[in-house]
C-alpha cells in the first residue's frame, strides 16, 4: 500500500447508545481519526496518513469491549473492487452440502438422525466430523490436507450407498443465508463481477450461482457409475479445490478480467474474497479486502481485513462495498442489509 492512502476503518453496531458513541469517538480522536455516524449505526473513521493498516487493525479488540459490531480495516485500491470472491458452504449458503449428502444417505438408508446428537453410527456424524475438523482446523482427527478430508468424506458416502437421485433432495435443503441475495445484486449493479469458488461440488455451485445471480462458479465434480458414487474429481486443470486451488482461481480470473479490459490492469488488491474456513485462509490473505464471515478460527480473523461476527451478508453493503467500490457514499438503508 502506498503511504498516501488513508486507513478507513468501518463499524456496524448491533447494539450502540450515545454513550458507547461517546466512548468511541473518544478513543479515535486522539489518533487524528473524523468519526462520522450514521442513523443506521454505521460509523465510519478515517484516520491519518501516518497509521498503518496493522496499526489501526489492532485498536479493534479494545472497540470491541464497548459495544458489539461488525467491521472492516481497509485501505482503498486505486481503480476500487473489481472481482468479489465466495466461499459457498456456510457462506452463501447456510448449509454444508456434503453434510447434507450424508443426511440424506442416512434417510435412504431407514435411520433415523438427530442433527443436533446423530448417532455415531451414522453416515451423517462421520461425515461432519470430519467436515468441523476441516474447517476449523482443530479436532482430535484433522486430516493434513483439504483434499484428503474431502476423499475421506466422498468414501464415507460411497459406503454408505449414495446415489445420485439423492442430489435433488440435498438441495431442496440449500437455503441462502441471509443478505446473499441483495449484495450480490448490488455488487452487479455496481459492475463488480462475482465468483463462487467451492471446495463442494459443481452439482450445487452451478444452481446456487444462478439462483443468486453470479457471473462464474468453481468446484470440484461428483463421479458416478450409473446411480452410484463413485468418487470426486477437481475442476479441469486446477485440481481438487483446496485453500491454493482457491488462490489459483483469483490469478485466473484476475488475468481474464485484464485481458478483457486491457486497459485496467487490475491486481489482488482490486479483489474481495468472503470465506468461513480453513480453505479459505490464502483467499483472505492474498485479497485486497479478506472477510472472515462468522469464522471462529484466530488465523482466519487475524488474515482478514474485515470481521462479520453479529450481521448477516447484507451488512458488506454498508461496511464494504460502499467504502471501497467507489469514493462516493454508498447506500445506506437498504432493505435486507445487515441484522
Amino acid at each position: 500500500m502506498t503511504a498516501h492512502q488513508p486507513v478507513i476503518l468501518s463499524l456496524l453496531f448491533s447494539e450502540k447508545n450515545k454513550a458507547t458513541e461517546e466512548q468511541i469517538t473518544a478513543m479515535l480522536k486522539p489518533l487524528g481519526g473524523h468519526v462520522l455516524y450514521a442513523d443506521n449505526d454505521l460509523a465510519r473513521c478515517t484516520l491519518p496518513k501516518s497509521y498503518s493498516l496493522s496499526e489501526v487493525k489492532a485498536l479493534c479488540p479494545a472497540l470491541s469491549t464497548l459495544a458489539k459490531h461488525d467491521r472492516v480495516v481497509q485501505q482503498l485500491a486505486p481503480g476500487g473492487i473489481k472481482i468479489a470472491f465466495f466461499d459457498m458452504d456456510s457462506t452463501l449458503i447456510g448449509q454444508e452440502c456434503i453434510d447434507e449428502m450424508a443426511y440424506q444417505c442416512d434417510i435412504e438408508n431407514g435411520k433415523t438422525v438427530d442433527r443436533n446428537n446423530p448417532s455415531p453410527d451414522t453416515c451423517f456424524y462421520k461425515v461432519r466430523n470430519i467436515t468441523n475438523a476441516a474447517m476449523h482446523g482443530s479436532g482430535a482427527d484433522v486430516p493434513r490436507t483439504f483434499e484428503e478430508s474431502l476423499r475421506r468424506r466422498i468414501n464415507l458416502l460411497i459406503e454408505a450407498g449414495f446415489k445420485k437421485e439423492y442430489l435433488d433432495k440435498c438441495y431442496e435443503r440449500v437455503i441462502p443465508n441471509p443478505g446473499a441475495m441483495q449484495l450480490i445484486s448490488y455488487l452487479k449493479s455496481q459492475g463488480v463481477r462475482t465468483v463462487l469458488v467451492s471446495g463442494g461440488f459443481n452439482f450445487f455451485t452451478e444452481k446456487v450461482a444462478k439462483r443468486l445471480g453470479m457471473d462464474a462458479h468453481y468446484s470440484n465434480n461428483l463421479l458416478f457409475e450409473g446411480e452410484k458414487l463413485k468418487g470426486v474429481e477437481g475442476y479441469p486443470e486446477i485440481g481438487i479445490m483446496g485453500a491454493e486451488e482457491k488462490a489459483r482461481v483469483m490469478d485466473i480470473e484476475i488475468e481474464k478480467y485484464n485481458l478483457a479490459n486491457p486497459s485496467a490492469c487490475i491486481s489482488a488488491r482490486n479483489t474481495a474474497f468472503t470465506g468461513d474456513g480453513s480453505n479459505d485462509l490464502l483467499g483472505l490473505r492474498k485479497a485486497g479486502l479478506g472477510i472472515a464471515y462468522h469464522a471462529m478460527k484466530p488465523e482466519l480473523r487475524d488474515a482478514a481485513s474485515g470481521i462479520i461476527d453479529h450481521g448477516n451478508l447484507g451488512s458488506l453493503i454498508q461496511l464494504q462495498w460502499a467504502t471501497h467500490l467507489s469514493k462516493r457514499r454508498g447506500p445506506q438503508n437498504i432493505p435486507g442489509a445487515g441484522k
